[in-house]
């Protein structure tokens, strides 16, 4: 049985016809058990490995007594690599027309500064821009591109470096999706939901990518939530339970949900039905009656935020908006705080639910309470916040690897009257069957053991895409020497062939002993030349 770190199938089936081949990562615990419970005569795994600390399991394996490993060692080379670890699209609503910022990590795994290296951003096929890098060993340079793209709809490309000894991790692709138009649903529960619709679509015909609708609480039973990308619950209203379940699913499928508090807010229901999505729990209502002598202001912004980071606030400071009131609230799990208001009060809070963002905002924007929405930084700021929950939509996948197991959901009107297409890196054709799972239709893409771009088409049009890379793990070339190699495996001894071996004859010899009839014939030949010699000395004596 093989089990290999990289596979060279020919020198596996010149050695073995019809070994096993599994993946050292995975597969070499599982050779144990499978030879366990064999009547394999040999009993052995062929371990061929460069010895990459990467490949090494995370504990101690345990490997039965009487199992023979043998590592085949492969050539080592000078660890000499840079790769890309990762892309970021820095949290913005991609639109068509609109410039947007791509930044590429590169790292430097080698011992030598490099400072030689091109990286080149290709979109929908073609090269669009390059740039020089510079990187010092052992840290990592990023690399940031500025471009616009002219239409909706699907888009994909890569960030590419020049060559070097290890081209698996020279290339990261990237894919995205800007629908025509994204839609937001404004539930109102007080009169910041005018407010709101505003500030995202003053008039009809100045921002052609916004679709706002309002809608009231008991008026939800013919809307459909997923014709939506944001809701906003203006006021935190009330609403009915199967609703509110609803609008959990809405979330967890990757949607986004940005929340208002209201001085009229039931903090009881609001802390029964919204605590776990927003993370939030307020202990005090704020105030209704107050005097206007004293106000809070915001204090302190999370200016790396991409929500913050596109604003030139002087100082780092945000502007001095003033609320007349506030509530007490707490904060709990990986919940973020944004911006908070003096006194260390949180503001704006972030928080995950599912695959889906929630916002809160925590004071309340009403006129009566606050002067924020009659502030020149509302409508920056509110037009902001829904650009970033929006921005997932426009922005497909940047963290699949190869051979994750995926999920995809796909939206396909009306009933599917047949399979979906797959189109791998290397154009082969796969067909796929959807399945429906949580109210969603999916699918499971296979084979994904390329990285690349993948198309989904379905009877002849495209209604997904997403892009695949290679784990930025195996970009380490580091290797390991053959002791630890041997405590990772929990190995007390094992046989190891150098690099040129004779392998077919190593193995016999392993298995069989060293061949001794080449020495035989040698000596049966010696002793025949004796006697041969022997001989004749006897017959020249007897002679007369």
């Amino acid at each position: 049985m093989f089990v290999s770190a990289s596979t060279p199938t020919e020198l596996l089936s010149r050695l073995q016809p019809g070994a096993a081949i599994a993946d050292l990562n995975s597969g070499i615990d599982h050779a144990f058990e499978l030879l366990e419970n064999s009547d394999n005569l040999n009993r052995e795994i062929y371990l061929i490995t460069d010895r990459q600390r990467r490949n090494l399991p995370e504990q101690p394996l345990e490997k039965p007594s009487d199992i023979r490993v043998c590592f085949i060692e492969l050539p080592l080379e000078p660890v000499e690599n840079c790769g890309i670890t990762s892309l970021d699209f820095g949290g913005r609503l991609l639109m068509p027309g609109h410039e947007f910022e791509l930044s590429a990590v590169i790292k430097n795994y080698g011992s030598e500064d490099r400072d030689d290296l091109i990286a080149s951003l290709y979109m929908d096929g073609n090269r669009v821009s390059q740039t020089d890098v510079r990187v010092e060993a052992g840290q990592e340079a990023v690399v940031r591109f500025t471009r616009t793209v002219s239409y909706t709809g699907f888009h994909s490309g890569w960030v590419e470096l020049s060559d070097d000894k290890f081209a698996g991790d020279n290339r990261f692709y990237f894919s995205l999706h800007i629908p025509d138009r994204f839609n937001v649903l404004v539930i109102r529960g007080d009169a910041v939901a005018d407010f709101v619709s505003l500030a995202l679509s003053p008039s009809p015909g100045i921002n052609q990518y916004w679709s706002v609708k309002q809608t009231l609480p008991d008026q939800l039973s013919g809307i459909n939530f997923r014709d939506y990308d944001v809701i906003v619950l203006a006021g935190a209203p009330r609403i009915g339970d199967s609703y509110i379940e609803r609008l959990w699913s809405f979330v967890d499928r990757g949607k986004s949900l940005f929340v208002t508090y209201s001085a009229d807010t039931d903090i009881d229901y609001f802390n029964s039905k919204w605590a776990q999505a927003t993370g939030i729990t307020f202990d005090q209502a704020a105030k209704k009656s107050f005097t206007r002598a004293g106000y809070y202001t915001f204090s302190s912004v999370n200016l790396e935020h991409p929500i913050f980071s596109v604003f030139g606030f002087r100082e780092g400071r945000p502007p001095e908006v003033k609320f007349y009131t506030l509530p007490r609230l707490s904060v709990a799990g990986d919940t973020r705080v944004l911006l908070r208001f003096t006194g260390d009060r949180p503001a704006l809070v972030e928080n995950r639910y599912g695959n889906g963002h929630v916002l809160t905002f925590t004071g309340p924007m009403a006129p009566t309470f606050s002067d924020l929405t009659g502030h020149a930084f509302f409508v920056p700021f509110v037009s902001r916040i829904i650009e970033y929950l929006a921005a997932d939509l426009s922005t497909v996948e940047l963290k699949l690897l190869v051979g994750d197991p995926i999920v995809r959901s796909v939206n396909i009107r009306g009933s599917v009257q047949a399979s979906l297409l797959l189109q791998t890196p290397d154009s082969s054709v796969y067909s796929i069957p959807p399945e429906e799972e949580s109210d969603r239709l999916v699918f499971r893409p296979m084979p994904t053991d390329q990285p690349g771009i993948y198309r989904v088409s379905y009877l002849g049009q495209e209604v997904d895409r997403f892009a695949l890379n290679i784990n930025p793990a195996e970009s380490d070339l580091t290797a390991v020497d053959s002791d630890q190699m041997k405590t990772a495996l929990g190995l007390d001894e094992s046989h190891q062939f150098e690099p040129g071996t004779d392998l077919a004859a190593a193995v016999s010899e392993l298995r069989f002993g060293k061949e001794l009839w080449q020495l035989l014939l040698w000596i049966v030949a010696g002793l025949l030349l004796a006697e041969m010699l022997l001989a004749r000395g006897s017959d020249t004596e007897e002679s007369p």
